[in-house]
């Protein structure tokens, strides 16, 4: 799965569903993303990890879109 800003949510959101809904298992799946969100809160980003092993979420440090939403709001 791959995506760039929000097609990079949308790509993750994707690939977390397939591995959860048994479309495929977690070693056949891979994630992609450029200038991607943040996609979800912690809990789904934990979730995230456990269940979709490869993943790179590739960001430019100085993009703002890349940082939103916020960490502070529980993101």
């Amino acid at each position: 799965f791959t995506g760039h800003s929000l097609g990079g949510s949308l790509a993750a959101l994707s690939a977390f569903e397939t591995v959860l809904t048994g479309i495929r298992e977690t070693n056949q799946v891979k994630v992609v993303t450029l200038a991607e969100p943040r996609t979800g809160n912690m809990v789904f980003a934990k979730n995230f990890d456990r269940h979709v092993k490869y993943s790179f979420r590739i960001i430019n440090g100085i993009d703002v879109l890349a940082h939103l939403p916020p960490c502070h709001k529980d993101y």
